[in-house]
């Protein structure tokens, strides 16, 4: 029984020390969740104080930037202005400078073509005086040669002339042996044309004569072959009978037995 209380009471004890230290951790537990809700309160608290110092500071950046701009614009709006001013004032001398400078191109450009229209009169002069001794010179040199060719054609028509009656004397000469030539040709040919008509006619009546004799052959032959006919067909007749057909003259000879 000893041994039996002394057992409980030990389990007891374990179990005293368990519990125990369950509540130790669980009120551990809640010292540290709260300490991490407080941390996360803090940390979301300087998050947002982050933001709005933020906010703060941007609002006043653009506030100054604005500011700045605002001056900048004022300050270009009289730089502008000022220098709009000088930039009118510079035009306005360069326009006159160049209007100064366009009329002294303009004299220079009169003077130059007064000069240039004066050496082109003078050049133009001196061409048309060069122009007129090249016409002159041309023309007499288009007489001299007319007159030269009027010279050349009288001599040669003269040759031609010449030559012509020469050579219309050969030509006539040449005319007449052609003539002679192209008759004895043509007696020439006459006669071939008759002989060879004779020859041609001469062999035709050859052949005309030979198929004449052919053809009386051939028809002397039937002849003949009709006649030894009749008489074999007589012949046997005769053999065969007692008394001989009555007569009859030979045109109208009839054969036994038709």
């Amino acid at each position: 029984m000893l041994d039996t209380k002394s057992s409980g009471n030990a389990t007891s004890k374990y179990e005293t020390a368990d519990t125990l230290r369950a509540s130790i951790y669980q009120v551990w537990l809640e010292k540290k969740k709260q300490v991490i809700r407080e941390q996360q309160r803090k940390q979301k608290l300087k998050e947002q104080q982050e933001n709005e110092r933020r906010e703060q500071e941007n609002m006043e950046s653009k506030k100054e930037a604005k500011a700045s701009f605002e001056a900048w614009k004022a300050k270009k709006k009289d730089v502008l202005k000022e220098s709009s001013g000088k930039k009118k004032e510079e035009e306005k001398k360069k326009q006159q400078a160049e209007a100064e400078n366009e009329q002294r191109k303009e004299v220079a450009k009169k003077a130059a073509f007064e000069k240039w229209k004066e050496e082109k009169d003078m050049y133009q002069m001196g061409k048309i005086k060069k122009q007129k001794e090249i016409e002159k010179e041309k023309k007499r040199k288009e007489k001299e040669e007319v007159t030269e060719k009027k010279k050349d054609n009288f001599a040669a028509l003269n040759k031609w002339n010449s030559n012509k009656k020469v050579a219309l004397k050969q030509k006539m000469k040449e005319n007449a042996k052609e003539e002679e030539k192209k008759k004895t040709e043509e007696e020439y040919t006459k006669y071939e044309r008759e002989e060879m008509a004779s020859t041609m006619y001469e062999k035709w009546l050859d052949i005309m004569l030979s198929t004449l004799e052919a053809f009386n052959s051939v028809e002397q032959k039937e002849k003949q072959q009709k006649h030894d006919k009749k008489q074999r067909k007589i012949r046997r007749i005769l053999l065969h009978s007692e008394s001989p057909p009555p007569w009859s003259p030979p045109n109208k000879t009839i054969p036994f037995g038709k």
